[in-house]
């Protein structure tokens, strides 16, 4: 047999271990992803009969009644409140956390948060200021309603928040639905643990189904 035939199928065998490789590695790497997606097939509405208002989520989420605490994220009832604001912490609805000693991302959370006020002087500046910008407010109607959107955007030391507030006065009450993620973007080494940014986006997309259930019931 000519060292030409020998190359060849030499080539071949390669090509042959290569594409089985493929077909092995390649659906390992989407299940994370196609679960990400699943997760909102089948929603659950959440009423609240107190303060008028009703809002979806994926029926495998927990809702919680108090916030979490993460870098450049408090627990007060808007991001970004200051201690002189006044306000209550009604929902949040939790897609994604996840924390790692070794792996990207360090921590990483994606969630709806729903807080109110009725303090008049918050409400005075509700619909026009931000902490996070200077910049007017973009309006979007979800569901009849006429809402006044924020970005919320910080970030430092490898860490960052990132989202939108979407607040509305209805009833004399401020309301506050706020989408958001927040995380470490610091990387070591590649580790097999790594979750893709890919699927920490289809998360956090997620997050903006729930924010266009939101209605009222009155």
């Amino acid at each position: 047999m000519s060292n030409r035939i020998k190359n060849i199928l030499l080539w071949i065998f390669i090509v042959l271990i290569l594409a089985v490789a493929a077909a092995y590695l390649v659906p390992k790497a989407w299940p994370n992803k196609k679960k990400a997606q699943a997760a909102t097939d089948q929603l659950i509405t959440h009423v609240n009969n107190t303060y008028g208002f009703s809002v979806s989520y994926p029926k495998n989420r927990n809702p919680e009644t108090t916030f979490h605490k993460y870098p450049f994220l408090n627990d007060s009832w808007i991001a970004g409140a200051t201690e002189e604001s006044k306000g209550k912490a009604l929902l949040c609805i939790p897609i994604f956390r996840v924390t790692n000693d070794d792996s990207y991302p360090r921590y990483w959370n994606s969630e709806v948060r729903i807080g109110i006020t009725t303090d008049s002087h918050v409400l005075h500046t509700f619909l026009t200021r931000s902490i996070y910008t200077n910049i007017p407010p973009k309006q979007e109607i979800i569901n009849g309603i006429t809402f006044h959107v924020f970005p919320i955007q910080e970030a430092g030391m490898m860490k960052f928040l990132s989202g939108y507030s979407y607040r509305t006065i209805h009833n004399g009450i401020g309301y506050a639905v706020e989408q958001m993620k927040t995380g470490s973007i610091h990387r070591d080494a590649i580790s097999p643990k790594d979750i893709p940014d890919s699927v920490l986006d289809v998360y956090f997309d997620q997050t903006t189904a729930i924010v266009k259930s939101f209605q009222f019931i009155d």
